[in-house]
């Protein structure tokens, strides 16, 4: 798929970097595995809105596993989204270390804090706690996105079939109409042509009697 060839997009732009990947979804995987990317753990795609929350805490427990978090190395998330010109578009988005700058943007509706906030426990024993759940809500949108701009690529696939059968119908109705059209017109033509005769026929034989 398209994410699988963004990944493999990035190894190629960072030939120095060491790449391991959590695949999801067995198309992904096998695209990754041809590509020679070094994959350490499959896990199943969501069929569902419903199965998302579950495929987010698989992949949280497996990036556990594979991600030690000591400074050696970054942690990404490849994904599709819903794009305007494309329906859907791979991106790719740095979850570990956490940018700071993130939180460094006030909501537009939000004014600045005249007072820090007073949190308990205190904000050093917090940060890794807000740090963890900032990660599962980029996993979780992250599958989110993914899953909506597939299921708006397919609804576009099933409309553009829905639309190319109607236009196949309407031709083959105006087709159909044409060649009745013809059968008819052969048919007049020929009965015509047999009036034609008969009324030659019958002038004829008028002629001969006198």
């Amino acid at each position: 798929g398209r994410t699988a060839e963004c990944a493999l997009g990035l190894m190629r732009r960072h030939r120095e970097t060491t790449f391991r990947w959590v695949g999801v979804g067995m198309r992904g995987w096998e695209r990754l595995r041809d590509g020679e990317a070094e994959t350490v753990e499959l896990l199943d795609a969501p069929g569902s809105v419903e199965a998302v929350g579950n495929a987010v805490a698989e992949a949280f427990v497996a990036l556990s596993r594979h991600y030690a978090g000591d400074g050696g190395g970054r942690l990404l998330v490849v994904h599709n989204r819903q794009d305007d010109r494309h329906i859907f578009a791979p991106t790719h988005r740095q979850l570990a270390p956490f940018e700071p700058e993130r939180w460094l943007t006030w909501p537009e509706d939000e004014g600045p804090w005249r007072t820090p906030p007073q949190t308990s426990p205190p904000p050093e024993q917090m940060l890794p706690f807000l740090l963890r759940e900032q990660l599962h809500i980029d996993l979780f949108q992250a599958f989110i996105q993914s899953f909506a701009a597939e299921n708006a690529a397919r609804l576009s696939s099933m409309r553009n079939a829905t639309d190319n059968i109607e236009e196949l119908l309407a031709e083959l109705e105006a087709s159909y109409r044409r060649e009745r059209q013809d059968v008819i017109t052969n048919e007049l033509m020929e009965l015509l042509g047999g009036v034609e005769a008969v009324t030659a026929h019958e002038r004829a034989d008028r002629g001969s009697a006198f």
